[in-house]
């Protein structure tokens, strides 16, 4: 990710660590690596590979995808953890070491950049090694999907074993470079004990498979998982994603490396279906005429503060208070792509004056409760302004009444493909929320409709529950036990994030990351394509016309 807007090549980044430093003491470390970027002598998160078990070797199969531009040096800076538990809070791992390279660095070595990981603080010790390649990637909108079985594969478990169990089979994917090279893709789940596995079907997208070169080798690894040791390898087979879409190839041969007879091999992998199918993006839906639609959702609770006072977040003076700030870098770009410019607008945890002997967890800050839309930005601005000066903050802090009523707007909406509209929930708070559970059961729901949740955490209290919803690393299970279809919430703390990237930032670019890939699941789970589908299609080439094999 670059924070230039100008137009450039795109380089994906594959990584591996090799040899590094042992930080458990009865097992391996457990390897995770992050990428940052940097901007005005400040380094920004950029993106996070999986997490690897037990290894001081990982091959991550996550790769970046950074804009590269001739005319800037472009810092990146990759850090490797040794992961310990699921909190995505990186302070909560033991940190391995870093190293930072120029993408230049990257682009101009062949066959990869290696470089060594040290510690900031104590340049001088080595604590593995990091091995960088990077390629251009040519874009197109196709992805391929893999249904892939195997037959009679060769037991690899050991001699007494042999007798009781047979191996455990899973699939590695790798694509060949152009300098000879071979990169992870895709590794498969583990089918315990099985001769005959089937695995569960999987897609690559065709940049990521092969560069859109469909006549490059893809090499195909079948391996033993060992529950204390390395995998062992079974068998190999190779085939070009040309000669699977079009039918040529519909079995391989798994041929072991210490086979002498490539005819008897280890193994046979059934390609059961291979298919190539069209890819959408945000962009695509937004030409198609899909429309967003914007609600807002600010925290009136009286952990805020006076209003009065200059310490509160509500502090209405002659600079815009953090409320302010973060509704209008947001709302500024949402309102480019919502046709009607009207903005349902609710506050909560604040006793009202309509009604002074109960606090109210869910009111319109047009004060109108049939009509809560405001106009505009401003319009929004207005009515809370108005809102502040007549309400008394209160509390506690609950957002599942708000959930509800956004809830309530999406469903009256019935998304189709004539009908294409999406809805996102920007909500303002301060505090610790105390309806954790109820919240969480409404994401989950909400979590089947067109709708992403924003939120943006202001002021010092512990977000650590915002953390939690954002759910990038464990989903949301509901009280009922049903887990949420996607990802829908992002969170964000705009102290954090001031301190972070500096006053000049864009907030909006942080919150809005993945609104346009949880657009884009929601579209592809209800089976909806781009009015301009015709437009945003791939032209057909060899193979990509989604023939089964």
């Amino acid at each position: 990710m670059a924070f230039s807007e100008r137009t450039g090549s795109k380089i994906e980044i594959f990584i591996r660590c090799s040899q590094l430093v042992n930080l458990d003491y009865l097992t391996k470390s457990d390897p995770l690596c992050v990428l940052y970027t940097k901007h005005e002598e400040l380094w920004s998160e950029c993106g996070r590979t999986e997490v690897i078990n037990d290894t001081l070797d990982p091959q991550f199969s996550t790769t970046f995808i950074v804009d590269y531009y001739l005319d800037e040096l472009q810092p990146l800076k990759f850090e490797v953890y040794d992961v310990d538990s699921n909190s995505a809070d990186l302070s909560s791992h033991d940190f391995i070491g870093e190293a930072q390279v120029n993408l230049s660095n990257i682009i101009l070595s062949s066959p990869e950049l290696v470089k060594e990981l040290r510690l900031p603080k104590s340049p001088q010790e080595k604590r593995g090694r990091i091995h960088l390649v990077g390629e251009e990637v040519i874009e197109s909108k196709s992805v391929i999907r893999f249904d892939i079985a195997a037959r009679n594969v060769e037991n690899k478990c050991s001699y007494l074993e042999s007798f009781i169990w047979n191996s455990s089979p899973f699939l590695e994917l790798r694509r060949r470079n152009e300098d000879g090279s071979q990169l992870l893709l895709h590794k498969t789940e583990v089918v315990k004990n099985s001769a005959n596995p089937h695995w569960t079907s999987f897609e690559i997208p065709s940049w990521k498979l092969c560069n859109s070169d469909y006549t490059r080798s893809i090499e195909f690894t079948c391996k033993h998982w060992k529950t204390f040791d390395t995998a062992v390898v079974i068998g190999r087979a190779f085939a070009s994603v040309e000669e699977l879409l079009s039918q040529r190839v519909s079995t391989r041969n798994l041929v072991s490396s210490s086979s002498n007879d490539k005819r008897s091999g280890a193994g046979t992998l059934l390609f059961q279906s291979v298919s190539a199918t069209p890819v959408y993006s945000f962009v695509d839906y937004l030409r198609g005429g899909c429309g967003l639609s914007v609600m807002v959702a600010v925290d009136f609770t009286s952990s805020n503060g006076d209003p009065n006072l200059p310490n509160s977040l509500h502090c209405n003076g002659p600079t815009p208070n953090a409320y302010v700030e973060a509704i209008t870098s947001v709302g500024e770009i949402l309102a480019e792509y919502d046709s009607d410019q009207k903005f349902p607008a609710w506050g909560f945890g604040a006793v009202l004056p309509v009604d002074t002997a109960r606090t109210s967890h869910c009111f319109p800050l047009s004060g109108n409760m049939y009509s809560p839309e405001v106009h505009g930005v401003e319009g929004i601005l207005t009515a809370y302004r108005a809102s502040l000066a007549s309400a008394r903050l209160s509390g506690p802090t609950l957002f599942s009444p708000i959930l509800e009523a956004a809830l309530r707007y999406v469903q009256s909406e019935s998304v189709s493909q004539e009908n294409q509209t999406y809805n996102i929930l920007l909500i303002v708070t301060d505090g610790v929320i105390h309806d954790m559970e109820n919240t969480i059961d409404k994401i989950v729901e909400a979590s089947d409709e067109a709708l992403s949740i924003i939120v943006v955490g202001v002021g010092n209290a512990d977000f650590s529950q915002m953390e939690t919803l954002d759910a990038d690393t464990v989903p949301l299970t509901s009280s009922t036990g049903r887990t949420m279809s996607r990802d829908i919430v992002q969170f964000v703390s705009f102290r954090e994030l001031r301190h972070r990237i500096g006053m000049d930032f864009s907030l909006a670019r942080q919150v809005l990351a993945e609104v346009p890939n949880q657009l884009v699941s929601f579209m592809k789970r209800r089976g909806i394509t781009p009015n301009a589908a015709a437009a945003a299609a791939v032209p057909p080439t060899a193979g990509d016309g989604g023939y089964e094999t």
